[in-house]
């Protein structure tokens, strides 16, 4: 919904999730995403800091994230994701650090994803905000990102900074049950340009189609 305040967000039901096989939920990913003018290779981004102001009317139930969640790729056959949880994470992680991006900390896992089954997989770098919000209904929550920060502590071996950035996508995962979110703000410096919205005028895409994850609940 977008409505005349200038707010953007979306609801969800998932009462009954469905497996994409054995003991494995899909999730669906209702989102903003942001297409830059040109892709941009990482080794050229020099400012990256993102501020979002967000409240949950109905405060969500079951497993979810709200994250940003960025792709990397080379234009051919290999990529990265890249995903920074604000809130909710992968429960079942085990985190090989604690990092900062000069305003929050963040623990952070780098590994090898969706290999199951003989498939090619893809790099993973995730990083998970340490000091989460305990969600209220109808609080309004600001956080700043300095995602530059952030992922200039992703090693080559996971991110080559030659690799090319096409868009920027925030939003939730939802695994399951509830909640509705409404974003007030969503501002980003990149580069020295501001991209993003205050009282917002954007474009939310919706769920997307299901792909598949490493994620198993």
């Amino acid at each position: 919904f977008d409505d005349l305040a200038g707010i953007i967000g979306w609801e969800w039901s998932r009462l009954n999730p469905v497996e994409c096989h054995s003991n494995v939920t899909c999730p669906n990913y209702p989102e903003v995403r942001y297409t830059l003018p040109n892709e941009i290779a990482f080794k050229n981004i020099n400012t990256w800091i993102s501020e979002i102001e967000y409240k949950y009317p109905i405060v969500p139930t079951g497993y979810y994230d709200l994250a940003f969640d960025l792709w990397a790729s080379d234009n051919q056959q290999s990529q990265t994701e890249i995903m920074i949880n604000l809130e909710g994470g992968l429960k079942d992680e085990s985190f090989q650090g604690i990092v900062t991006d000069g305003i929050n900390e963040y623990a952070y896992n780098f590994y090898k994803a969706g290999e199951e089954g003989g498939q090619v997989g893809w790099n993973f770098c995730v990083f998970t905000l340490a000091n989460q919000n305990i969600v209220q209904a109808n609080v309004k929550y600001a956080r700043t990102v300095n995602i530059k920060a952030l992922v200039d502590q992703i090693p080559y071996a996971c991110l080559d900074p030659s690799w090319v950035l096409p868009d920027i996508h925030f939003g939730n995962e939802v695994w399951n049950d509830q909640g509705r979110i409404e974003i007030s703000k969503y501002s980003t410096n990149f580069n020295g340009s501001m991209i993003g919205f205050v009282g917002f005028v954007g474009n939310v895409t919706p769920p997307r189609p299901v792909r598949k994850r490493h994620h198993r609940r």
